[in-house]
């Protein structure tokens, strides 16, 4: 178990917007909304999907972390959804071992990764594991955690607008 920082040696994760991100996970939950999958589990892509929506809202506010958890809120939910390969529990142990290592370097508080980390390890230690809960957050939410923090790549511009379109509505006298 890591050895807790003192607290005035501890700082904040150095999370910065994540808005490509939320829009490029927004752009493959609506490829994946496709029917029979988008029937057979149309809750499953509304809660993904709201919290997408959370994600972008709290971004463009300037609320960063509750972007950034909310936006792996909505990776974790959109897991199930994608066609992946199975991952057995020793697999999935030994990647979040690896992972558990890297949120307990630095003089950052990593509060937010190790949340799922913690509950990635709980689903691992229930009886059967719970591979499917914890698969996920091995593979996919902790790199995305990870790739926040890093420097933002930038982004593309884009094209000039060509056309303008007013839509006037008169009133009926």
């Amino acid at each position: 178990m890591p050895r807790p920082l003192p607290a005035e040696r501890l700082e904040g994760a150095p999370v910065r917007s994540t808005r490509g991100e939320i829009e490029a996970l927004e752009e493959t939950l609506l490829d994946a909304y496709r029917p029979p999958l988008s029937i057979d589990k149309h809750p499953d892509f509304i809660a993904a999907s709201s919290l997408v929506k959370e994600a972008r809202e709290l971004d463009a506010a300037g609320l960063v972390h509750g972007a950034l958890l909310r936006y792996l809120q909505a990776a974790q939910r959109f897991a199930p959804l994608r066609p992946t390969e199975p991952l057995d529990a020793a697999r999935v142990a030994e990647r979040l071992a690896g992972l558990a290592e890297r949120l307990a370097t630095g003089d950052v508080d990593h509060s937010l990764g190790r949340l799922f980390l913690e509950r990635a390890q709980e689903a691992l230690a229930a009886s059967p594991p719970d591979v499917a809960t914890a698969g996920p957050i091995a593979t996919d939410v902790l790199p995305r955690y990870f790739a926040a923090l890093e420097p933002g790549r930038p982004e593309p511009s884009r094209p000039e607008a060509r056309v303008t379109v007013t839509l006037v509505r008169w009133p009926y006298t």
